[in-house]
């Protein structure tokens, strides 16, 4: 094999179950041309040896799918790697591992690919390295492992770099870990651009970035379709910045959020979704409905300014709304109605000024409204909330504190002209 002139087609399949020499010969560097389907195993005598590729993908790149088996497979470890396609990639068990790049790169790396199925393995972008990489992925992305495009497994200030992560197809989650960037040994991490279609949640951890950022820099995250979460397991997590402090360093990473789409959520009503822990500011903008059904959606988390601005309406059954969780000035407008049958939708829960214009009908016909909702922290900002729709209506409760050691009066203001019940 080695000793030939080897070119496969764009359709055939090749299978490695075991090679001669994993240290110091990459599979590329015996072929003149491409390949077409590529399965790969290093698990050799109960060993699962690292094959480091040495960037030969790049020169000669797998036109099919590259299955990663039993095998842990580095595409690169030189630096050199910059643009490399991949027709698709599936990590097939709890024994495949790939990593993109292996330590530091010093510059970026690209990766483009059609789909990525991930069945129970370990995907890393840059492992154990600092430097900026961005993955597109023209279709979906199944992940049940582990996924971390920028990942620190505890080597002390590096791992920072920048994450672009665009998927084009659907995103569905069912179980495992998915993180942007995952850094816990550096106060120096980048920030993530995520531009995403469809994201389907369905279980397992979903985080932006779990890492400390110090420069003030804004992450964003654009969904262009719909955002449906469907957890029915109270551990699992939608979070995007993630951190709030590391070893006593403050993380200031700010949020851009849009949603084009539909958000849904359902599962328990203390399943988190989180927009951010950090101590930026969020900016949030919605232009699709908002259909809450369960878990605990709260928008800002870390102690920042909150400005919120929804195009369509919000229909809430069950689980609980925060429009600010913690303190932290809010601004909001919902530019169409807000309806609740049941749940807990609260406007502000700890200190903060916070206003609140509600341009559609709002009704109130079960669950609960409640402008400042925290019995331990009394507020001494005001909450105010005004309406400007054709129709207030409550038959459900409003409660306008629920602290009696509050030194400040919230208020609703109810257009004069129309009608309230």
């Amino acid at each position: 094999f080695t000793n030939g002139v080897e070119s496969f087609d764009d359709n055939s399949h090749l299978i490695i179950k075991k090679w001669f020499n994993y240290t110091s010969v990459p599979l590329g560097s015996v072929v003149t041309g491409s390949f077409g389907n590529l399965t790969l195993n290093t698990l050799t005598n109960g060993l699962l040896f690292e094959w480091d590729q040495n960037n030969e993908f790049e020169s000669h790149p797998v036109k099919g799918k590259l299955t990663i088996g039993q095998a842990w497979i580095v595409l690169d470890k030189s630096g050199s790697i910059s643009v490399t396609e991949i027709g698709s990639i599936e990590l097939s068990n709890i024994n495949s591992f790939l990593d993109l790049h292996n330590g530091s790169h010093p510059g970026s790396i690209l990766i483009r690919t059609n789909s990525i199925t991930n069945i129970g393995g370990t995907f890393n972008g840059i492992y154990n390295g600092d430097g900026n990489i961005t993955l597109e992925v023209t279709g979906d992305v199944t992940n049940l492992g582990y996924m971390e495009l920028i990942y620190n497994s505890g080597i002390t200030d590096i791992g920072n770099g920048n994450v672009t992560f665009e998927v084009g197809g659907t995103f569905i989650q069912h179980a495992g870990d998915f993180r942007g960037i995952f850094n816990l040994s550096s106060t120096s991490s980048g920030r993530i651009n995520f531009i995403l279609n469809n994201v389907e949640l369905y279980g397992g951890v979903f985080m932006g970035q779990y890492a400390c950022h110090t420069d003030g820099e804004v992450s964003e995250i654009q969904i262009s379709g719909d955002l449906i979460i469907d957890y029915t397991d109270v551990n699992s997590k939608f979070r995007i910045n993630g951190l709030n402090t590391l070893a006593g360093t403050q993380s200031n990473l700010k949020l851009q959020l849009n949603v084009d789409g539909t958000i849904e959520t359902n599962g328990p009503s203390n399943a988190e979704i989180t927009t951010s822990g950090s101590k930026g500011s969020d900016e949030i903008i919605l232009n699709g409905d908002l259909l809450i059904n369960g878990c605990e959606l709260s928008f800002n988390y870390g102690d920042h300014p909150t400005s919120i601005i929804s195009q369509a309406g919000i229909f809430q059954t069950g689980g609980n709304i925060f429009l600010s969780k913690t303190s932290g000035t809010l601004i909001a407008e919902f530019n169409s109605d807000v309806i609740i049958s049941g749940g807990n939708l609260v406007i502000k829960g700890a200190s903060g000024n916070s206003g609140v214009e509600i341009d559609g009908e709002c009704w109130i016909s079960g669950g609960n409204m409640l402008l400042y909702d925290n019995p331990t922290e009394p507020s001494s900002n005001p909450v105010y909330v005004k309406i400007f729709g054709d129709y207030f209506h409550t038959s459900g409760s409003l409660i306008f504190d629920n602290n009696p050691n509050s030194s400040t009066h919230n208020s609703i203001s109810i257009n004069s002209e129309r009608s309230v019940s």
